[in-house]
């Protein structure tokens, strides 16, 4: 009997914790509901980091993603399964949902490589100076670093 009686109180106590981090889940998404995304003017966008190319801004969805240049970048990069999903998305939905990439990476060299390695010929912005994480401060945790944007909240630009 008191085996049951410990069993039930690790699974309420594990279960508690994972409602607090669905709670938390929902909390952190909810903060960034209806936000809009600001980018500088400038904001520069290349194939490969090398070609520069003009970025469709009037899609109905862009799916926008940030990645930092903390911890491994290829493992934050996920570059092939990136490219899967555009391949399924433009399948599913094509001209509907368009693809923004945001890199900031301390070593351009070494993002460069990766793109290489994967063969990752979607359009990219390489942001050196860190300005659109500065202006938007998105969540540090970098499974909270990626938005779905409607096309009722389009690309802001500063000047």
């Amino acid at each position: 009997m008191k085996k049951l009686l410990y069993i039930c109180i690790i699974i309420f106590i594990c279960g508690a914790c994972g409602n607090d981090r669905e709670n938390d889940i929902i909390k952190r998404i909810r903060t960034w509901e209806n936000r809009t995304i600001l980018f500088p003017k400038n904001t520069v966008f290349t194939k490969g980091g090398i070609d520069t190319v003009d970025w469709d801004f009037s899609s109905s969805y862009k799916i926008m993603t940030y990645v930092d240049s903390s911890g491994c970048l290829s493992c934050k990069l996920q570059l092939l399964e990136w490219k899967k999903l555009i391949k399924s998305t433009q399948k599913q939905f094509p001209d509907s949902v368009r693809f923004l990439f945001i890199f900031s990476p301390s070593q351009r060299t070494a993002l460069l490589h990766e793109l290489n390695i994967a063969q990752f010929d979607y359009p990219i912005c390489i942001d050196e100076n860190n300005l659109i994480e500065k202006l938007n401060n998105f969540p540090v945790d970098a499974k909270f670093q990626t938005f779905l944007l409607d096309k009722d909240n389009p690309l802001a630009e500063l000047n």
